[in-house]
């Protein structure tokens, strides 16, 4: 079995030969594959979206693409059908950005993973920022129930579009929310930048330990790198990666 068939397996709540690694048996496009279409959080490096909220990507995250801090669109939220404008799907290249995207998938190997971020809280919260957000949902409720209905149908759409362009495997949607992904400690010592290789390595053993006897388990763990180098962010995560595909050589 390959790794494609065991992250299938996962998926389906499958028992999978090997417990799958993500790193491993997925092809990230969209919104992992950093910054995936422009139209969500900007074209690489920073810039703006399809709704005019200009993106920033500094070194302390690794590059990662967050709205510029103080820049926000919508100041209330009982105005989101004024100062809130959608971007066009119809007007962007999916052909191209797929293309580009799965060059080099070889998809009898990989599963596809078409990533959607910014999910109906993170879209508020890149127009109005993250306080504004949550002070929003509390005091105007039915505005801000409104406003996620949009995002939904808006949600919908791209995911016409994906399967169309992409015909991915899953569909990942993003959203600021509370979640165990792989179980590594990506907050504690094992996730940041001046961690040891054997730090990240015993934290791989502890998680297949804990969570690996279970069927629907796949690995995924994140070392933080205050870089935009990519391939120093590579060479943080490959004791991690290379534990990992270790560990999941033992069947499930």
């Amino acid at each position: 079995m390959g790794f494609k068939e065991d992250i299938l397996k996962v998926l389906n709540h499958e028992t999978p030969e090997h417990t799958p690694v993500y790193f491993v048996g997925i092809h990230d496009v969209g919104f992992a594959s950093r910054p995936g279409p422009a139209f969500e959080r900007g074209p690489a490096g920073g810039g703006y979206d399809g709704f005019g909220v200009r993106w920033v990507a500094p070194s302390s995250g690794g590059g990662a693409h967050i709205p510029a801090p103080g820049e926000f669109i919508l100041t209330d939220i009982t105005r989101w059908k004024k100062d809130v404008h959608f971007p066009d799907l119809d007007k962007f290249n999916w052909e191209e950005c797929a293309a580009k995207e799965l060059q080099g998938c070889d998809r009898n190997e990989k599963a596809v993973d078409f990533g959607s971020g910014n999910g109906v809280f993170e879209r508020l919260a890149s127009l109005m920022g993250f306080e504004e957000a949550l002070l929003a949902m509390a005091e105007e409720p039915e505005a801000c129930n409104d406003f996620f209905t949009a995002v939904t149908n808006y949600k919908l759409k791209i995911i016409e579009k994906v399967n169309k362009y992409y015909n991915p495997d899953f569909f990942t949607n993003y959203d600021d929310k509370l979640s165990i992904i792989g179980g590594y400690d990506n907050n504690g010592q094992p996730g940041r930048p001046d961690a040891t290789e054997e730090d990240a390595r015993a934290e791989v053993r502890r998680c297949y330990a804990e969570y690996g006897k279970y069927k629907g388990y796949m690995f995924f763990g994140v070392r933080m790198t205050n870089t935009l180098d990519f391939a120093l962010y590579m060479k943080g995560m490959a004791p991690m990666v290379d534990e990992a595909i270790k560990c999941s050589m033992t069947p499930s």
